[in-house]
């Protein structure tokens, strides 16, 4: 049985928040130019549901999927993407630059 996703509420009305309980939560963010969807569950029934919401805002739009990391609760479910073409993957690591509230991160 495929978890139901669900959509919860941002203040900000170009970020969508998706929460397949209890796995994990992702994320699609409308941009002038693209749809970035940050992580894709951990099947494709689940990246599907998440997909139905912002649907009709991808209008023209680029889609862009990053994979915060390699669980399988995070990217298996970017098999539903693999039928629009070739998927490219990139491991990268990221670290920290900085202190919270230092430098770019600091909101002054």
């Amino acid at each position: 049985m495929t978890p139901t996703v669900t959509e919860h509420p941002t203040p900000l009305p170009q970020v969508r928040v998706f929460r397949s309980d209890p796995e994990v939560d992702c994320f699609a963010v409308i941009c002038e130019r693209l749809v970035l969807v940050v992580d894709t569950f951990g099947t494709p029934e689940e990246a599907g549901q998440m997909m139905e919401r912002p649907r009709p805002e991808l209008g023209g739009r680029a889609l862009a999927v990053v994979n915060t990391h390699w669980h399988y609760d995070h990217a298996w479910g970017n098999q539903l993407f693999a039928a629009d073409g070739p998927t490219r993957r990139r491991f990268t690591r990221m670290r920290q630059v900085g202190p919270i509230g230092s430098g770019w991160l600091s909101s002054s």
